[in-house]
């Protein structure tokens, strides 16, 4: 993943050798050599098809070093290994797409030509294929009982396949095994699994059996309260003591919920409440409201984010003896339209850049930035106006404002992400 020369007494040192070895069991390691300032090889070793997993890990905790380093030697340390991992892992990807489906095709002539009778490797995959397959149609079908035999049916493939691939070199064909197992509907699964501990019948192969005594007990009490779905919503997504709340979260967090989930992993949980019976109504679609211009600001957030990264290459490529590559000076153009001409100077090094001109088009993009941010931040304050007003009429006339509320709610959130 590249080499870096980082002293052995500093802080940056101390602080990759912990990331390093955090990830030891993934297959990332160092090797030192060299003399005064001591050379960093970090490698990684293992199978192509956990390497990005492995060093898109990695790469998170580097990232996470530049908020706590502001000296640019760190920061220059920090960039070099992020763009030599970020390297390894376009070659890794290249070995994926050159040999990952011979491999696979090799694996699968290997498998057959051990034979297809049963008790052979190419049997069971075959059984384990169809059992997955059944279990699928089951749970599209809702009925309990036929969900009930075809997991059953499977927990016992299952089972079988774990005792097979344990056995002489075998493993080796896990991969094709994995392939099958990503086609079962784990959303599927899970939400049967988790309405069957609800409602207080959930057997050893139910994942949440383990747990079920609670779930069952929690959601009882759950039910007393007479809350609906706009209810649950508020609890998850607000802080604050409300009706239930200590319920709702201890039932989010069997299911997996955190309070850094996504709103859609929200709403299947309410909605998984909401068949079970355990909460009336539903959220509508509240959860997806946004407006226009938040999705655009958000979107302008990142293409910024973006252009940061390309303004780094293209600072740190100008202060080099060659200039900036044609790539960066494309980039570079497309980013400041016609007053990128302003800040680049042409040089028998080629393109360089005027460190002052840089600034100006600077100042002038943020002024362009905080007119989107005002922008956005008036529609939101307009909508939720509306929306208050909506409130108002409905309350007058007997109406039900739970939709509404929680579409204000969305918008709150709206407001508070602009501002942060």
């Amino acid at each position: 993943l590249g080499s870096v020369k980082v002293s052995d007494q500093s802080d940056l040192r101390k602080d990759i050798d912990g990331i390093v070895d955090s990830f030891e069991d993934a297959g990332i390691s160092l090797t030192k050599s060299g003399g005064g300032g001591t050379l960093l090889n970090i490698l990684f070793k293992g199978d192509a098809t956990q390497a990005e997993e492995s060093i898109d890990g990695f790469m998170s905790k580097i990232e996470e070093l530049k908020s706590k380093y502001d000296d640019e030697d760190s920061i220059d340390i920090i960039d070099s290994i992020l763009n030599q991992a970020s390297k390894s892992l376009q070659e890794n990807q290249k070995v994926l797409d050159d040999y990952q489906d011979n491999y696979k095709t090799f694996l699968q002539m290997d498998m057959m030509s051990q034979g297809t009778g049963e008790g052979s490797v190419a049997d069971a995959f075959n059984k384990y294929t169809e059992a997955v397959e059944r279990y699928n149609e089951a749970l599209s079908g809702g009925d309990t009982d036929n969900i009930n035999k075809m997991r059953s049916d499977f927990a016992s493939i299952s089972s079988e396949v774990d005792e097979m691939l344990s056995k002489g070199d075998n493993d080796k064909f896990a991969t094709l095994f994995d392939d099958v197992t990503e086609q079962l509907s784990a959303a599927g699964v899970k939400m049967f699994d988790f309405q069957e501990a609800l409602s207080g019948v959930a057997g050893d192969t139910n994942q949440f059996s383990g747990l079920s005594d609670g779930i069952k007990n929690t959601s009882d009490e759950l039910k007393g309260l007479k809350l609906d779905a706009v209810d649950v919503l508020d609890a998850l997504i607000t802080e604050g003591k409300q009706a239930g709340e200590n319920e709702i979260w201890s039932l989010a967090e069997a299911w997996g919920l955190s309070a850094e989930s996504s709103k859609e992993d929200i709403q299947t949980f309410i909605d998984v409440l909401v068949q079970a019976g355990i909460v009336s109504g539903e959220v509508a679609s509240s959860i997806e409201i946004a407006s226009k211009s938040f999705d655009t600001y958000s979107s302008s957030v990142q293409k910024a984010q973006e252009n940061l990264d390309i303004l780094k290459s293209v600072i740190s490529e100008s202060v080099s003896g060659a200039g900036l590559s044609a790539d960066n000076l494309k980039s570079f153009r497309e980013m400041f339209g016609d007053d990128a001409e302003k800040a680049l100077e042409k040089t028998a090094n080629g393109y360089h850049l005027n460190r002052k001109a840089l600034s100006e088009l600077q100042v002038q993009m943020d002024q362009m930035s905080k007119t989107e941010y005002l922008t956005a931040l008036s529609d939101q304050y307009t909508e939720l106006q509306n929306i208050e007003a909506q409130i108002a009429a409905a309350e007058i006339l007997g109406q039900d404002t739970s939709g509404l509320e929680a579409s204000r709610n969305g918008i709150l959130d709206n407001i508070s992400s602009l501002q942060d």
